[in-house]
């Protein structure tokens, strides 16, 4: 947010999310972040609530990890500061966000509408990666009645297609459907399909928030074990296919990621 009047009062909040992969992570090692034209050198983060998160603070700055409690290994972080952004930060343009700690390196680019940027608030804002896994949950409950929900975020240039794509999830070593584009069908900024493809009963490609949501039932999903059995996610929007592994943790029957 740019204070006009006061240039000296902008504030600024960055924030994400990593998987920090298989084996023992220090999460207390430097990190950095460079958002736009301004760079954040974080010293040795300071662990507080027993672990459960761990933080930075200094004049205008404070920064923040927080690891999942469930047992995955993704963490998330938040970087608040106020400062002067001019020359920094383009109000009106686009905004890269680096993240990097120890094996850690993440990038993304998004653009700013009159000095703001929420994600799937502002249309057309994000512009890289062009798809990212947002989360996963499957219900195994055996016999044939699994479940599972997959939400990807979707980059696009603000304007809706005149028609969807051909759209297909895999998740793990038995599931993988694609729905045709002719199965859609066009509300506003929306394409939704609801029917059953080999199980997916419910897609719905909206392009003013920036998602792909996927669900489906009656699935025979196979066992996973949680921690260290990796699932493969991938998602394909046309031509464009996408595809990352992470681990599921268990809450009951279900597995959440």
């Amino acid at each position: 947010k740019f204070n006009a009047a006061d240039p000296a009062k902008s504030t600024l909040i960055a924030a994400g999310f990593f998987d920090t992969g298989s084996g023992v992570v220090d999460l207390t090692q430097p990190a950095t972040l460079l958002v736009g034209g301004l760079t954040f050198n974080i010293p040795a983060l300071v662990p507080v609530r027993g672990g459960k998160s761990f933080s930075h603070t200094a004049t205008g700055i404070s920064f923040s990890l927080i690891p999942n409690k469930s047992g995955s290994s993704r963490a998330k972080f938040k970087l608040k500061t106020t400062g002067d952004l001019t020359g920094n930060v383009d109000p009106g343009g686009s905004v890269t966000l680096r993240f990097t700690q120890g094996a850690v390196d993440a990038i993304g680019t998004v653009r700013l509408t009159a000095g703001r940027y929420t994600l799937g608030r502002v249309r057309g804002a994000l512009r890289a990666p062009n798809t990212y896994l947002q989360r996963a949950r499957a219900t195994l409950k055996g016999g044939g009645k699994d479940a599972i929900s997959v939400v990807v975020g979707l980059a696009t240039d603000g304007s809706t297609p005149a028609a969807a794509f051909d759209t297909g999830l895999v998740f793990g070593d038995n599931l993988g459907v694609t729905i045709p584009a002719a199965s859609f069908v066009k509300k506003g900024d929306r394409f939704q399909f609801a029917g059953n493809v080999g199980g997916v009963t419910k897609v719905t490609l909206d392009f003013a928030r920036e998602t792909i949501s996927i669900a489906g039932k009656g699935l025979n999903l196979g066992a996973f074990a949680e921690g260290g059995n990796s699932v493969l996610v991938a998602v394909s929007l046309g031509s464009d296919s996408r595809a990352v592994r992470v681990r599921m943790a268990r809450k009951g029957a279900t597995m959440k990621y």
